[in-house]
């Protein structure tokens, strides 16, 4: 004869076994995954290239801006030389001077704006580098470690469901159908305590008649109110 004792005995069981399965799964995804250090080696191969693009700009307006200081210089030297008589001529010196001034000053700043993004870069690059490392060293240890816990796990499972089997066979055959009906539509939850007179389960209060049936413990007796099988321990 089946008690309630019997199927909350079961309930608690089936629940560890899930809890126990859901770890195996998850353990079985983490095992081989290496999706955080290839993030970070992907983000530091971005950022080698972007360096590589940074290095030809850097190199491209430092050029351009000496040249162009050259060019000033050249503009001012003869501005400056005593040589030019005409002030219409001097005048239209001083305004190729001036623009070429704000050209180079602009010039110069995308030179050290471009310095420092090249900097900054390079210092990624070496932060990324380094996390990969501390990545990959703790991922090796992680893996051994999971490999234990995984094969762990499926001993203590093997064991559950071999003392499960052995639970369930005491039951009798109706109240394992309406147990496994109520569990699957109860999502796991096929068994309530009572305690305080109330289903623990949803909360409700329980008729004396119902609490009178459920203290015996010889026969399911279900909550008025979500159903479940009422438990008196």
């Amino acid at each position: 004869m089946t008690t309630l004792k019997q199927l909350y005995d079961l309930q608690e069981m089936d629940q560890e076994t899930a809890e126990c399965r859901d770890r195996i799964t998850a353990i079985e995804r983490r095992l081989g995954d290496r999706s955080e250090i290839e993030e970070l080696v992907r983000r530091r191969d971005a950022l080698k290239e972007s360096i590589d693009r940074l290095t030809v700009r850097h190199r491209s307006e430092s050029l351009e801006a000496e040249s162009l200081r050259v060019k000033v210089e050249e503009v001012e030297a003869r501005l400056y030389s005593g040589s030019i008589k005409s002030v219409r001529e001097m005048e239209g010196f001083q305004k190729e001077a001036s623009f070429l001034r704000e050209q180079l000053q602009e010039l110069d700043e995308r030179v050290l704006e471009s310095m420092v993004a090249l900097d900054e870069a390079q210092r990624g690059v070496e932060e990324l580098g380094a996390r990969s490392v501390e990545s990959e060293e703790r991922w090796q240890v992680e893996q051994v470690e999971l490999g234990r816990e995984l094969k762990d796990r499926r001993t203590d499972l093997s064991d559950l469901e071999g003392r499960r089997d052995s639970l369930a066979a005491q039951v009798s055959g109706q109240d394992i159908r309406l147990y496994e009906r109520l569990r699957v539509s109860k999502k796991g939850w096929a068994v309530a305590k009572v305690q305080g007179g109330m289903c623990r389960a949803c909360g409700m209060a329980l008729p004396t008649h119902q609490l009178q049936r459920a203290r015996t413990g010889r026969e399911p007796v279900l909550c008025n109110s979500c159903g479940r099988i009422l438990f008196m321990s």
